[in-house]
């Protein structure tokens, strides 16, 4: 079964409350359809515009192929890459992004070691 930590709530919350959601699981567990789920359930929303950031080209093909059996491809835009986010190539529209397969983008960004930990504030600034 799927191990889930962190602020974790069922999809019939508002995704948008601002507090960050943590999805845990082995491999081939699911992950990533729950973020296009979410994503979606994001896009559906009032001025809302979210986008699912993905290590590479390949994965980002990998989602839009989920979001397209989902039949959800009219709210997942095609998924931006790490490195297009690093380059700044985000827009300024848009209102949240879900990091799919973190962990892989955290080895990446620490020359391939292996990550013990990491930490973040669970206390959100949106009011």
């Amino acid at each position: 079964t799927a191990a889930r930590c962190g602020t974790e709530r069922p999809m019939s919350t508002p995704v948008n409350s601002g507090a960050i959601h943590v999805v845990a699981s082995p491999r081939g567990h699911g992950k990533t359809t729950e973020m296009v789920k979410r994503c979606a359930a994001i896009n559906a929303g009032p001025r809302q515009v979210a986008y699912i950031v993905t290590l590479d080209r390949r994965r980002a093909l990998n989602i839009q192929r989920i979001a397209e059996s989902l039949g959800l491809s009219e709210r997942v835009p095609f998924p931006i890459t790490l490195p297009e986010l690093l380059r700044g190539q985000v827009g300024r529209w848009v209102s949240s992004l879900l990091f799919d397969d973190v962990d892989d983008m955290l080895r990446l960004i620490g020359g391939q070691r292996s990550v013990a930990a990491f930490s973040y504030s669970s206390e959100t600034t949106d009011g």
